[in-house]
């Protein structure tokens, strides 16, 4: 009988959320700036693109901001099979992943 592996754990510590982090002061390269943290799982696929739109826009003016949407997968689909993916290559605007 072969002995059996322990299972494999997520090597990152409880509290591993960059966003969270950053604006905590923790991340240092990060510390001068404002993050702001968006739920866009609410937004349909319909609205997603005006809603990215606006998003960018509004942001884009404003210096060293941070933008980490939450569910950002939901607002990269549109009707009919398209994505939104083009729109996060603005050049002005910094996006941090957030699950």
């Amino acid at each position: 009988m072969r002995p059996v592996k322990p299972a494999l754990r997520n090597s990152r510590p409880p509290y591993s959320d960059p966003p969270r982090q950053a604006a905590a002061g923790e991340i240092e390269f990060l510390k001068s700036k404002r993050f702001v943290l968006i739920d866009c799982s609410h937004v349909s696929p319909e609205d997603s693109r005006a809603f990215l739109e606006a998003l960018f826009t509004e942001c884009a003016q404003k210096s060293g901001l941070e933008i980490c949407p939450d569910g950002l997968a939901s607002v990269l689909k549109r009707p009919m099979g398209g994505d939104n993916k083009k729109l996060l290559r603005q050049p002005r605007v910094q996006l941090i992943g957030h699950r």
